[in-house]
């Protein structure tokens, strides 16, 4: 019942793989190798659409509101990408009208249901789960989710994190080696990792995230404010490149990021260069609504 025919036809699928994330021969590949057909599409997208709060910063007020599918399908398609609600319901759709098993997930960072996350069922074998999970974090591959207790630790781009079986959720952690630009409170720190996000592997339709998730680009209260802070990055050759707030970063030697404190002007200069897809003056519109520039 949860995988509803997809809202992209296949061949807009299979068109989408090869014009926006230039991979070859999709056809073949869905044929041949589905789990890494599956892996190529995630670290593409990565590579390419990237995580970004811009375009609800250059929004004004009144005109803020959870994107509809039709936005989400242009954002995706023009690169511009957006927060976690537009890559992962995009991602959601991509998969389906691929022909995989597929579902929405419910997932909370520190409160409920403000996350949305992918289930691919049956991806290696009958009853088999994997977790696609698209957002300002790396996860370049599809997380096998049959383990008893415990998943491998991953390593992608500056992120090492692993995932936890608690009762009815799977937990993930961040290692706190490479979590410290968040400064995370102790109380999320459990031997040197931080609790980041629990998963609730019930499927869910699209409308059970309506209200929580219009929060997060219509309410400047919530705790993690989109409203007041600026993130912008993509993972291009699988290696970070982006802002957050008023520096940029980019992934050196030993997968470690190297920040620089920016001034406006050079905040503009950075997105137009990496971030091309955006216009200066909408950048500009996004940026005079942050209080953290200097000139």
């Amino acid at each position: 019942m949860m995988n509803a025919k997809s809202r992209l036809t296949r061949r807009e699928a299979l068109q989408f793989l090869k014009d926006i994330l230039g991979i070859l021969e999709p056809e073949f590949k869905l044929v041949s190798d589905r789990v890494s057909l599956v892996n190529e599409v995630i670290q593409a997208f990565s590579e390419e659409i990237p995580f970004q709060n811009l375009d609800l910063l250059s929004q004004d007020v009144n005109e803020k509101h959870l994107p509809t599918w039709d936005e989400i399908h242009l954002a995706v398609l023009q690169k511009r990408g957006g927060l976690c609600y537009t890559l992962n319901v995009f991602m959601k759709e991509l998969l389906a009208a691929l022909g995989f098993d597929v579902y929405h997930a419910a997932c909370a960072i520190f409160h409920p249901d403000n996350h949305i996350a992918t289930i691919v069922k049956g991806l290696t074998h009958t009853g088999s789960r994997h977790l696609v999970d698209i957002s300002g974090y790396p996860i370049f591959e599809a997380i096998a989710l049959d383990f008893k207790v415990e998943s491998n630790i991953y390593r992608h781009s500056f992120l090492q994190y692993k995932f936890v079986l608690e009762n009815n959720l799977i937990v993930r952690f961040h290692c706190r080696d490479k979590h410290d630009s968040l400064n995370m409170s102790s109380s999320f720190l459990f031997n040197g990792w931080v609790r980041f996000c629990e998963i609730d592997l019930t499927p869910r339709h699209l409308s059970y995230f309506n209200c929580t998730m219009a929060r997060v680009y219509t309410d400047p209260n919530v705790s993690f404010s989109f409203f007041k802070t600026l993130r912008l990055l993509r993972f291009p050759k699988l290696k970070a490149v982006g802002v957050k707030d008023d520096f940029e970063f980019t992934e050196g030697a030993n997968h470690q990021l190297n920040f620089k404190k920016l001034s406006k002007l050079e905040a503009i200069s950075f997105i137009k260069e990496h971030f091309s897809q955006f216009c200066g003056s909408e950048i500009e519109t996004a940026l005079s609504r942050l209080q953290f520039f200097t000139a």
